[in-house]
């Protein structure tokens, strides 16, 4: 498995906190050869770079033919806060962006879509309710800033990662945007 983080600060903590040696890099210009992995993810990374175009181009290539490539963004710019802002994100995509993206890709015949749709949906108008209270009532401390605790984190994973995992379900909204692609032999 190869970790690749463009962030210094981010590599020190991955290797202090867990061992974990992870490759200097960016989604922009993958420091891999063509055709050299078999799964590709990006959770969470397009959103942070300006030419997203340019960094699912990088994942296509780096992906051998038939390998499958994983990616999660968040979702609508409904939800847009302060957060986004402090992450350095760039923007939130609904189905119809990520479509729109991945677009060439298809018409190419490089990429299909194994899977595409919206994740994290039961959460999605709680987060939509404390992000317009937010802005109603701004605050400097910020919920998204605080580690839960092992039972509301257990109670997030029900909520959030098992109906992810549920197929049969295409909500038409969520907090992310969920994509498994395979690259096309």
């Amino acid at each position: 498995m190869i970790g690749i983080e463009y962030s210094t600060e981010a590599r020190a903590y991955a290797h202090e906190a867990n061992g974990l040696e992870l490759t200097p890099g960016s989604i922009l210009e993958l420091p891999l050869a063509d055709n050299a992995v078999l799964v590709a993810c990006a959770l969470d990374v397009l959103e942070h770079v300006e030419d997203d175009a340019r960094g699912l181009s990088e994942l296509v290539r780096v992906t051998k033919p038939g390998g499958i490539i994983i990616i999660n963004v968040p979702a609508f710019k409904l939800l847009w806060s302060d957060w986004d802002v402090s992450l350095g994100h760039y923007r939130r995509y609904t189905l119809g962006m990520m479509r729109e993206l991945l677009q060439p890709h298809l018409a190419q015949h490089s990429i299909e879509i194994v899977e595409l749709k919206y994740i994290n949906s039961v959460a999605f108008p709680l987060i939509l309710a404390y992000r317009m209270f937010r802005k109603v009532v701004p605050s400097k401390s910020r919920a998204e800033d605080k580690v839960p605790s092992p039972a509301i984190n257990s109670a997030l994973y029900n909520l959030l990662v098992a109906p992810a995992k549920w197929r049969w379900f295409k909500a038409p909204f969520g907090v992310s945007v969920f994509a498994v692609l395979r690259k096309r032999v």
